[in-house]
């Protein structure tokens, strides 16, 4: 089975939240859990997500400090934390106390180059530990308390003409991430951290 990527746009958990807040205004003994999400009726498997990435920035590449595109590349992925360890450890971490060991011996010729190139691994170090309960989660979130919320908003909205959007079925998730997801973390993070934007 491959495994889903677990993602739902916040204004949908934002849209639950005010829906659930009106539902269960006045009730004091009610404990209901909602999980938002799309990995029960609209899921996405990382195998998609990293295709609809690749294709993005194969379309729009990003300009590199030396001006020119970075080509994308393909991304490979490893299904448990064990061949993430493994693969960092091979094909990063191995190669870097090489160079390690020869900035040691030249530190004038590549004392800069190990640097740069541990900041590089630490980060994406990081990067695996905050995100791998995300990335290699194997549930799939129960979200029938958010299903039996919309039904119950669905005649409410028609009524007043005005729809909340809490149903993860209408997202269209590549045309979510080409179109607004990814451009909006171009703009709003990486153009905002870089003052020439220009981006590593």
């Amino acid at each position: 089975m491959m495994k889903t990527f677990p993602q739902i746009p916040v204004d949908m958990v934002a849209n639950v939240m005010l829906a659930a807040a009106e539902e269960h205004t006045g009730d004091t003994n009610t404990h209901t859990v909602y999980h938002v999400g799309s990995s029960r009726r609209n899921p996405m498997t990382l195998k998609q997500f990293r295709d609809v990435v690749i294709r993005y920035f194969l379309e729009s590449p990003l300009i590199g400090h030396k001006s020119m595109p970075i080509v994308a590349s393909n991304v490979k992925i490893l299904s448990s934390m064990t061949l993430v360890t493994l693969y960092m450890f091979l094909r990063h971490k191995l190669p870097l106390q090489i160079l390690r060991l020869a900035s040691m011996i030249c530190p004038w010729r590549y004392g800069d180059e190990y640097i740069h190139k541990s900041r590089k691994v630490k980060t994406i170090m990081r990067l695996v530990e905050l995100y791998k309960h995300y990335a290699l989660v194997k549930l799939v979130f129960d979200d029938k308390n958010v299903e039996k919320l919309r039904i119950k908003r669905k005649n409410v909205t028609k009524e007043m003409g005005v729809s909340l959007g809490i149903d993860p079925k209408c997202i269209d998730w590549e045309d979510y991430f080409m179109a607004t997801h990814i451009p909006g973390l171009i703009t709003h993070v990486l153009e905002e951290q870089t003052t020439n934007k220009k981006y590593y």
